[in-house]
């Protein structure tokens, strides 16, 4: 059996790592908010800019967006939901092997933090953000693609108005003949 201080040493080592692993998570999770909130704020601009040319020509029905919209934050809450799961599993992992520590001097143990649990990882309060913006991001992307007015004649979009009513280039009134012969150039004397 090894000794105590070669099984301490064992166990901080465990420890730091599981630490580690526990931030590289939580940086995780802090990138994958940021890069919600990023593509959330791409779609409100493309869904502003193109709803009244493109999508109302595609014929799609407003609700089918609306869900479209609203589903992307709810694939980020999954992926979120997992980098915390994992993060509560390491950190009940080190505070197990710092409470072997404590048994081994005789100090007591620290209660150690609930086991990680999906429902609790699903329904935490930084992940409660997800279920706001895809509520939000439905009824705005609802609103906006109702309140549009339906358009049956496709040439009076602003596109096909702007494009209709430029003049033509000006073309030539009169044509010039092209010699056939190259031109004379001048002789030097």
């Amino acid at each position: 059996m090894p000794s105590l201080s070669i099984q301490d040493d064992l166990d901080k080592l465990v420890v730091d790592q599981l630490h580690k692993a526990t931030l590289n998570f939580s940086a995780e999770s802090q990138e994958t908010k940021k890069l919600c909130v990023t593509l959330v704020a791409t779609i409100f601009t493309l869904l502003a800019a193109f709803s009244k040319t493109v999508l109302r020509n595609l014929e799609i029905n407003s609700i089918w967006i609306a869900l479209l919209c609203a589903s992307i934050p709810l694939l980020f809450w999954i992926v979120d939901t997992v980098t915390y799961y994992y993060q509560k599993k390491l950190r009940y992992q080190m505070q197990d092997r710092l409470n072997a520590i404590r048994k081994r001097y005789a100090i007591p143990e620290e209660k150690s933090e609930k086991r990680a649990n999906v429902f609790r990882s699903f329904f935490n309060s930084s992940n409660l953000m997800y279920p706001m913006i895809s509520i939000i991001i439905f009824f705005v992307a609802l609103a906006l693609m109702r309140t549009l007015p339906v358009d049956d004649n496709p040439a009076s979009s602003p596109v096909m108005v702007i494009i209709c009513t430029e003049s033509p280039p000006p073309f030539p009134t009169s044509v010039t003949p092209v010699p056939t012969s190259p031109p004379e150039s001048p002789q030097a004397t």
